[in-house]
This record gives structure tokens, C-alpha cells and sequence, in this order.
């Protein structure tokens, strides 16, 4: 099989180096403000599937994350890439995020400056999903639907990052250093 960006992704994650898709450098900025906090590499992702009775979203990318984030080393599989468009034969990894708290941030730069998107939750713990692609079920501290009319009002877009670990209070003292606007979803 070829390799891809997703699994060279997940390879250069683990050796500590901070990489999002897409050219999202807000998000980037984000994984390295998690990492120097945590020793950890963030994961970088999308909200992708809800699951109301679960109070949880599955949150997954294009097939990168750490592995050293999985749930259990048994559960990394490496898989066919999830993208469609040039990379059916290249790899991506699949496991999903170990549970316990974590952090979501997300920045963006608006009319009035940044905005950075705050929120604590839970990785639950779960089989990992056969989505081709590393992923957390994301569940908010508050009602799921909440959280989400939140991050639309707010007007933050899909992308957004999760670190393993509760960092909200040291990333919110850190924006407010650095001048930045908060949306704290607690």
C-alpha cells in the first residue's frame, strides 16, 4: 500500500511534532498551546456524527491522530485512508481516544479579533467505530444540542481540537494574557 498524508500525519504526531489539515493554522496554534500544557499531542478533527442519547459527538478527521492517544494499543488498526478522492489505496490509522476528560478549543479570528472556543467534556469510553480514521465520542458538559447552538452562535466552524486532561482554566488565563476573547462552554 502507498503511504499518505494520514498516516506520515499520525507518525510525525507521535514524535511530539504539532500538524493539522487542511491549512488550519488556528487549530495548529491550539495543538501546540495543548501540547506545551500537556506533554501531549491534541487531536485535531471535525464534528462529524451525533449521538443525542449518548449526549456525545463523534469527532474524527482524515485518518492522523498519535497513536499514543488510543484507548488501548490493541485498538489502533492500520486501515484504508477514508477519503475518496485519490487515496484508495493509502493508509490511515483507526483507534479511538482513551477515555477521561479532555479539553475542545477552537480559533477563529472575527471582526473584533480571536475568539477562542473553550469547552471541558469527557472522552467516553467505547469500541472504537469502524470509521477508518482515529476518533473521540466527545460529550460536552452540557446538553449536547446546547453545546452545539453554542458553537454555532458563536460562530466557530467544524474544525476544533481535543486534548486528553482539563485545561480550560490554564488555556482561558492564557487567552486572557494574550488578549484573546473566550466562549466558555461549561
Amino acid at each position: 500500500a502507498n503511504d499518505s498524508g494520514g498516516y506520515a500525519a499520525s507518525r510525525l504526531l507521535q514524535e511530539g511534532l504539532m500538524i493539522s489539515c487542511e491549512g488550519d493554522v488556528s487549530a495548529l496554534t491550539l495543538m501546540f498551546m495543548l501540547n506545551q500544557l500537556s506533554g501531549l499531542s491534541p487531536y485535531y478533527g471535525e464534528y462529524e456524527m451525533l449521538d443525542v442519547k449518548k449526549n456525545a459527538v463523534i469527532f474524527m478527521h482524515h485518518g492522523d491522530g498519535d497513536p499514543r492517544l488510543a484507548r488501548r494499543p490493541e485498538d489502533i488498526r492500520i486501515t484504508k485512508c477514508p477519503e475518496v478522492w485519490g487515496c484508495e489505496e493509502a493508509m490511515a490509522l483507526e483507534f479511538i481516544m482513551r477515555p477521561g476528560p479532555v479539553t475542545l478549543a477552537g480559533l477563529i479570528d472575527d471582526a473584533q479579533g480571536f475568539k477562542m472556543l473553550l469547552a471541558g467534556g469527557q472522552s467516553l469510553d467505547h469500541a472504537p467505530y469502524h470509521v477508518q480514521s482515529p476518533h473521540v465520542l466527545f460529550q460536552p458538559r452540557v446538553p449536547i444540542m446546547e453545546f452545539f447552538q453554542r458553537v454555532l452562535e458563536s460562530g466557530f466552524p467544524h474544525h476544533a481540537v481535543v486534548c486528553p486532561g482539563d485545561y480550560t482554566m490554564q488555556m482561558q488565563k492564557l487567552a486572557k494574557m494574550l488578549g484573546v476573547r473566550t466562549v466558555v462552554i461549561e
